[in-house]
Parts: C-alpha cells; structure tokens; sequence
C-alpha cells in the first residue's frame, strides 16, 4: 500500500543582514532570496485505494452533443476504464481510454518547474 504525508514549510527571506545563512544555501536559493524550512509533518498514513481512486472528475459533452468525455486524474498509471449505463444497476456500456501526466521540466520556466516544497507538485495521472 502507498503511504503519503502531509509537510507544512515556512518560507524565510533572506537579508542581506543574514549573510551566515547565505553560507549555508545553494547559488539558486541565494539569487531568489528566500528558503523553506520544514515546519510540521504528519508522519506517514495510508489511504485506502489512494493510488487507484479517481478523483477531479470532470463530465463535458463532445463536439458530437450526442457523445460525452469524462476526464479524471489517479495516482495509478494504465488504460483508463469506465463503466457507463442508464442507472448504477445497468452500467452496460464500457469506454477506454488514454492516460497522460507531466513533470516538472515539461513547464516552461520558475517557479512552475522548481521541483521543491512549494513548487511544482505531480499531478499524477490524467485520464480520458
């Protein structure tokens, strides 16, 4: 099973006052003038079916108004199946679909591709 945790950082803005501290952090961080600095972290906790459950659902009819397109995002990646019908007890109908997901250098510049706390975040996988 997959494990996760919550972490809270506290951004720090370095002075020029704080010229110990420059010592201390990358060329990187000393040009954008701050740092993180763990705060608070839950421990590790499991959720049930996490990695599979979907979530960000998203229902929108397709250039045929006849036709509709789901969208959803996992932590799962494989070939998207959904179960479709005219009530829950008649989910005849099955579509396929595709899976997509980015990273952090797929972005074009920062802070959108900085993969550090408070940055870029994973989206896990996009579904339709």
């Amino acid at each position: 099973e997959e494990t996760c945790e919550f972490r809270l950082y506290t951004r720090e803005t370095i002075t020029a006052d704080d010229i110990e501290s420059y010592v201390e952090i990358s060329a990187e961080e000393q040009e954008r003038s701050y740092r993180f600095t763990l705060a608070a972290a839950t421990g590790a906790f499991t959720l049930k079916d996490a990695m599979y459950a979907p979530t960000s659902l998203h229902l929108a009819f397709a250039h045929d108004q006849s036709e509709m397109v789901a969208h959803f995002n996992t932590g799962a990646e494989g070939t998207p199946i959904v179960r479709y019908g005219t009530s829950k007890k008649h989910l005849t109908s099955i579509a396929t679909g595709s899976s997509t997901t980015y990273t952090a250098s797929d972005l074009c510049q920062a802070p959108a591709n900085l993969e550090e706390p408070g940055k870029f975040t994973h989206p896990g996988q996009l579904h339709s």
